[in-house]
């Protein structure tokens, strides 16, 4: 059974349409996503890195993990 639930909707990304991550880079930030949401280590912000990947950004933590396709 696929989990539809919109981990998204509490990271705020910032990408325009015309220049946001790959479309494999998304699925893959999106199942590191929902395994840290039990956890409560949703990143603050996601935006699109130098390549078209995902870069997750926490605000207090100083660690940002870049997710690739």
């Amino acid at each position: 059974m696929a989990n539809t639930e919109n981990v998204w909707g509490q990271v705020s990304r910032i990408w325009s349409d015309d220049l946001c991550p790959s479309n494999e880079a998304l699925a893959n930030a999106e199942i590191l996503l929902r395994r840290l949401k039990p956890l409560g280590l949703l990143p603050k912000k996601a935006q699109r890195g130098y390549w078209p990947t995902v870069v997750l950004l926490w605000g207090d933590e100083p660690i940002d993990i870049e997710v690739f396709s």
